[in-house]
């Protein structure tokens, strides 16, 4: 698993099928918004079984991702997985 959503971002916007509409920006804005969320997603269900943390600032910038809707998700996929998922919320 690569992870790569900054990729899968780009391939996904750079579709023709956006031009048609009048609102572009926003909906391509929104579509980046919910590749972001979904990939840390997709990343926490399959690696959160091999770590015991993660440390929480990497995975905000990791994703690019502000700290509420990082730990939203954790939050989701903590209680989906009903992992010991531990975070590390310490600044580094």
């Amino acid at each position: 698993m690569k992870g790569n959503w900054q990729r899968s971002n780009d391939l996904l916007t750079s579709l023709k099928t956006f031009n048609q509409y009048t609102n572009v920006n926003e909906i391509k804005e929104q579509l980046s918004e919910n590749v972001k969320l979904t990939s840390l997603k997709c990343y926490l269900i399959y690696y959160g079984n091999e770590f015991d943390s993660f440390n929480f600032s990497s995975l905000c910038k990791k994703f690019n991702l502000e700290e509420s809707q990082t730990r939203k998700i954790i939050n989701n996929v903590k209680f989906i997985n009903y992992s010991k998922l531990l975070i590390d919320v310490t600044r580094t």
